[in-house]
């Protein structure tokens, strides 16, 4: 298995990756596509296999098989976190340290967790669903398990219903369904993703992982005088936890006249954008010269999968004692920390799966600075 979740054959000297098949099957795929050195391949449907893998179950979904949202319904849970484990052992070799073995936080959940899915429509084609990277068709997932059961019946509504042919907008685009922690279960057209503020889609793991960095944080140093910063921290779901000292800088992009209201007394929020090069130096000279009279005892970061390239110099300007680096998107996250070792330890490691039934994970990553 790939890291995304794909089955891996040789083909006529060429890797292929094939999606909805496991380790040791045997069977007849369909190229779908091909590069100068890969091809993808998938099957038409199960049948297509001739030998079976001893870990394979019939999905629970009735959409797994075309759908390609999910990636891991063919097999039972604890065999998908196996091969989470090995996706992100894998990019661990990239580091060239001894044996490093992540801790793994299970979902209690493999369905139902979602706070927010994303549907695609097309009125001329009288089409709602998911598109397929494939055809590029939009796939009808009218029965999906992933959500939590209010968006579920939300879901069944629109497709029983037909109304969302009737909403105004274009004739192609996107639905978004989501949980708001305010005003309860929301419903918009073609507006950008996320648009009242970023949060996780699964709650109970968020909670998991919050409860995690607030044990593990308190082995830092802090005190009256400390103070942290938490990058790409949005409405401050990270270090909202942290109890223990009184000033806490969040930093991500914001509309500057609808901040974040503090989740945390000692938390501030202050909008730049991290990926523009002079709002980055006006924040590294920024935060430098608070650190002249304040130490910074630990900085949190959970970029977007791009990953943030410019975190060791940060790092090496603000010297912080204990680095958490959140990220959904492991091959980023190692070329980032790769930056950080020669002046930082890894810690700890831990993989929280909060995307149940993909190949997504999160992985947390503790530095602490060589004295």
């Amino acid at each position: 298995m790939d890291g995304l979740g794909q089955g891996v054959s040789k083909i006529l000297d060429k890797p292929t990756f094939v999606s909805k098949t496991l380790p040791e099957e045997e069977g007849v795929a369909t190229f779908t596509g091909q590069r100068k050195k890969v091809a993808f391949a998938q099957l038409a449907s199960p049948s297509d296999l001739q030998v079976a893998s001893p870990s394979r179950v019939p999905s629970e979904c009735p959409h797994f098989d075309q759908c390609p949202g999910c990636q891991y319904l063919h097999t039972s849970y604890e065999m998908e976190l196996k091969f989470k484990e090995a996706a992100l052992c894998r990019e661990l070799l990239k580091l060239k340290l001894p044996t490093l073995v992540p801790g793994i936080h299970a979902s209690a959940e493999r369905f139902g967790y979602r706070n927010r899915l994303t549907l695609h429509y097309d009125k001329g084609q009288k089409s709602l669903g998911i598109v397929s990277p494939v055809t590029n068709q939009i796939l009808p997932i009218p029965q999906c398990r992933l959500p939590v059961m209010e968006i579920q019946k939300i879901v069944a509504e629109l497709y029983a219903t037909g109304t969302w042919q009737n909403a105004e907008g274009p004739k192609q685009g996107h639905i978004e369904i989501y949980q708001h922690p305010t005003f309860g279960m929301q419903i918009s057209f073609n507006l950008p993703y996320a648009h009242t503020g970023f949060s996780q889609v699964h709650q109970s793991m968020n909670q998991n992982l919050i409860n995690w960095l607030q044990a593990a944080t308190t082995q830092c140093n802090f005190n009256d005088q400390t103070f942290i910063v938490d990058l790409f921290g949005g409405n401050g779901n990270l270090s909202k936890m942290i109890t223990r000292c009184s000033s806490i800088h969040v930093i991500d992009k914001y509309d500057k006249q609808a901040l974040p209201k503090s989740g945390h007394p000692g938390q501030q929020f202050f909008s730049f954008d991290l990926y523009n090069d002079q709002d980055l130096r006006t924040l590294q000279k920024n935060i430098l010269k608070k650190t002249q009279t304040h130490p910074l005892e630990l900085l949190i970061l959970d970029p977007p999968r791009s990953g943030f390239t410019k975190i060791a110099t940060l790092a090496e300007a603000w010297k912080p004692a204990h680095i958490f680096y959140i990220s959904c998107a492991p091959d980023t996250l190692m070329r980032d920390i790769k930056e950080l070792l020669p002046f930082y330890s890894i810690q700890n490691i831990q993989l929280f799966d909060m995307f149940p039934g993909t190949f997504h994970f999160e992985t947390v990553i503790h530095l602490r600075h060589n004295v």
